[in-house]
């Protein structure tokens, strides 16, 4: 079987919100019966982390530096991973791009020359479509795609999350497009809400305009009777301010809205037992894209928690009955396609048990993996 290295934004400490997705995709290789390995940021240290085994790798000796963890952290990462390969037989390493720094094609190089083999995953594909209006941050990422165009003769597979690529090809290698994946076992399952009378709505996001929950203030504004009862629960960071346009919107027009901030543990698990429904991204025309692998409807999907969403996402074209699809658009969005689909399951106590068995079925890392491998031809 295969060692598989995966390099991306790692935090030992402080779970962020994609600790979900990389705890999956780690779960879903090693449930293959491959080994998967993970580079992770500890306090002031990498660490190299072999299923429950954490070892530590070096010293970050800036990590104390205001930005570490948006620019000097990939530089430390890249580093330990060459330590890594040095040390030990790497079948593949599977890279996540944005940002790189510099040091990445050391790296490539070393592994090229070890025999392995090189995937680079694009989260958000095409990813110019995901605009940032940050001098710094724009700055970094104009670095990245040039490192990317340098990198990309020792790419031996792109793994593109996203819109359709009919080519097969990305800057002259080959790609195939692949969804977020999600492994339920990893995720506490909710515990139906059967309490009567309010409906609560959980927004799971890093909130940024992106995200478009104002078209749903705007659709409960529009039917007081359907958003009388109904409760929204914000949680996450702020992004652009969108949450600070959120609040007052929802005060200029009365309605319930709850903001959390970033909630993680058992926090949030709670908050999911008290919850109906969630809604996923409502705004990804606002990024000019309508295909999508949303990380939030994966959660809900993994929890068991029915959900709204909007975009066209290919895990999801089997229909069921915990699941409903609003435009992609800047229509508001009614607040009867939430109160309709929480009082049509409302206190039906299979609902999460069914909900992640169609996620193991349609969703599972496990399936994604096998295609991924057969093409770098690492699946025996």
């Amino acid at each position: 079987m295969a060692t598989i290295l995966f390099l991306m934004r790692y935090s030992l400490d402080h779970p962020d919100n994609f600790t979900t997705k990389f705890n999956g995709q780690l779960a879903g290789m090693r449930a293959l019966g491959h080994t998967a390995l993970c580079i992770g940021v500890r306090g002031g240290e990498m660490c190299l982390m072999e299923g429950d085994q954490v070892t530590p790798l070096q010293k970050n000796r800036f990590s104390s530096l205001p930005g570490y963890r948006h620019t000097k952290l990939y530089w430390d990462l890249m580093s330990a991973a060459r330590r890594v390969i040095a040390a030990r037989r790497v079948d593949a390493v599977y890279l996540r791009y944005k940002p790189l720094s510099p040091n990445v094609m050391g790296m490539a190089k070393l592994n090229r020359q070890k025999g392995g083999k090189l995937i680079v995953e694009i989260p958000t594909y095409p990813s110019q479509k995901e605009p940032d209006h940050r001098p710094l941050r724009r700055a970094l990422l104009a670095l990245t795609e040039r490192l990317l165009k340098r990198l990309s003769p020792l790419v031996d597979l792109f793994t593109l999350v996203g819109e359709h690529n009919k080519e097969g090809r990305l800057l002259g290698r080959p790609a195939i497009n692949i969804c977020n994946g999600v492994e339920p076992d990893l995720l506490p399952m909710r515990r139906v809400n059967t309490a009567p009378g309010e409906i609560h709505a959980l927004l799971l996001a890093s909130v940024s305009r992106y995200q478009a929950y104002d078209r749903l203030l705007k659709g409960m504004a529009q039917d007081r009777a359907a958003s009388e009862n109904l409760f929204l629960h914000l949680v996450g960071g702020d992004v652009d301010g969108a949450v600070e346009q959120l609040k007052e919107q929802a005060e200029r027009e009365r309605l319930h809205l709850e903001i959390h901030g970033p909630l993680y543990g058992g926090a949030l698990s709670d908050l999911f037992d008290r919850c109906d429904v969630g809604v996923g991204t409502l705004g990804l025309y606002r990024k000019g894209i309508d295909v999508c692998s949303v990380l939030k409807v994966r959660e809900y999907m993994g929890r068991g928690l029915p959900f709204v969403y909007s975009g066209e996402d290919d895990m999801l074209s089997t229909p069921a009955d915990f699941m409903r699809r609003v435009s992609n658009d800047d229509a508001p969005v009614p607040a009867a396609a939430l109160t309709e689909l929480a009082l049509s399951l409302k206190g039906q106590a299979d609902v999460p048990r069914r909900m992640r068995a169609y996620a193991k079925e349609h969703m599972s890392w496990q399936a994604v993996w096998k295609t991924v491998l057969e093409k770098v031809a690492l699946d025996a």
